[in-house]
């Protein structure tokens, strides 16, 4: 969606959207075609809204999503293992109709899921480079993650290094669910 003054007025009709399909949220395909096609819709400009919306079933340890252009959902296995949990769906708002799929995954016993918004690694460095997903997990890695948790002040620091800037151009947003 953006920054500013139109990226603040599409979030907050994404926040009523959310609130009047959030009924559907059993069902991620349904709940994600409802808000994409009232999106689609209404937004009269370019704007479109990266995103993934899913359900966590802890008694039977399965996660289920549907993705809408965001990054991919990182398990980290107890055995050390990375998975990246890739869903294709086109972001919210470009074409009502659009197709969503959704992917499940099997979680064991102390796997971490990892959510993060795009401004966690379309970071660019001096000399143009991304940072990427994998750089981000190699980051985490360095700071020790997952044994000692995010450490969000750690993480800004090394983000912010990476970027050789004084701030970082987009918000970045990390959620984490650790399987019990």
């Amino acid at each position: 969606m953006g920054h500013g003054v139109a990226a603040a007025l599409h979030t907050m009709h994404l926040s009523s959207l959310w609130t009047r399909y959030s009924q559907l949220l059993t069902d991620p395909v349904k709940f994600a075609a409802a808000v994409n096609d009232e999106l689609s819709r209404v937004v009269q400009d370019e704007s479109f809204a990266t995103g993934v919306c899913g359900v966590i079933d802890a008694r039977n340890k399965l996660v289920r999503f549907v993705g809408a252009g965001g990054p991919p959902i990182l398990v980290y296995h107890a055995d050390g293992q990375v998975e990246h949990l890739e869903a294709s769906g086109l972001p919210f708002g470009i074409l009502e109709d659009a197709p969503y799929e959704i992917v499940s995954s099997e979680l064991a016993q102390r796997d971490r899921l990892l959510l993060f918004s795009d401004g966690a690694f379309e970071i660019h460095n001096a000399e143009g480079q991304m940072l990427g997903v994998e750089g981000l997990i190699r980051i985490l890695e360095t700071l020790g993650y997952p044994g000692s948790g995010i450490q969000a002040n750690l993480l800004e620091q090394e983000l912010l290094r990476y970027s050789n800037d004084i701030r970082l151009t987009d918000d970045v947003t990390f959620i984490e669910v650790q399987v019990k």
